[in-house]
């Protein structure tokens, strides 16, 4: 079975617990589809303070960030190595509580959708 492992600048202390690979749509011109990310919300340092740093800084700067998206064999290679470029936040959702949940629960999933300018596949 392979693993994964994402990376996007500025959240790299939080688990990624889902990530879509990347998706051209063949038009006039490539084209990009959305980027689905979905982090677990750990408290301690705090995904949803950074999530919401990154959406600041992207409202008031228009600043953009870099992802890698590497995935593992059982041994540890690399089969894939994907730089996505100029991330942006289009849909940041932080989720649901529940009283009726176990208290090992006590964390939620961030749902990030993401438009991006470019996706490259690195050679290895």
């Amino acid at each position: 079975m392979s693993t994964f492992e994402f990376i996007v600048s500025g959240l790299e202390d939080f688990d990624v617990l889902h990530v879509s690979k990347p998706r051209f749509v063949l038009k006039e011109q490539v084209e990009f589809g959305d980027l689905f990310i979905q982090l677990e919300n750990k408290s301690n340092p705090s995904c949803a303070h950074a999530v919401m740093n990154w959406l600041t800084q992207q409202l008031e700067t228009n600043e953009r960030r870099t992802a890698t998206l590497k995935i593992f064999d059982d041994s540890g290679t690399v089969l894939e190595e994907w730089e996505y470029k100029d991330l942006e936040i289009t849909c940041a959702d932080f989720g649901e509580l529940d009283v009726t949940w176990d208290n090992n629960d006590n964390y939620t999933r961030i749902e990030l959708q993401c438009k991006y300018s470019s996706a490259t596949l690195k050679n290895l």
